[in-house]
């Protein structure tokens, strides 16, 4: 009977799928590696905002929006590196 008008096309045949590979090692690694960089970009424009608050006179209203941004990202950065230390222990 093979491949006539009426019958369905064989799907996949000849082609293989790749399998997704179970969370192991190189996926803990991959994840330390990008929690790495993120808190290595976050340090740097948290250094940006108080290089530039430092710039500022007291009384200048910009100092308390960057002020609040400083925090969100000390915020953000603990938390990243809580992250990390725990990629590392399952890494460990």
């Amino acid at each position: 009977m093979g491949n006539s008008a009426h019958d369905p096309p064989e799907r996949g045949r000849g082609r293989t799928e790749p399998t997704p590979e179970p969370d192991g090692p190189r996926d803990g690694e991959d994840d330390l590696r990008a929690t790495t960089d993120a808190i290595e970009a976050d340090a740097t424009r948290l250094a940006a905002i108080e290089a530039r608050k430092g710039s500022l006179t007291p009384h200048d209203p910009l100092l308390a929006e960057l002020s609040d941004a400083a925090v969100d990202l000390a915020d953000r950065i603990a938390a990243e590196t809580r992250a990390e230390r725990g990629l590392t222990e399952e890494l460990a």
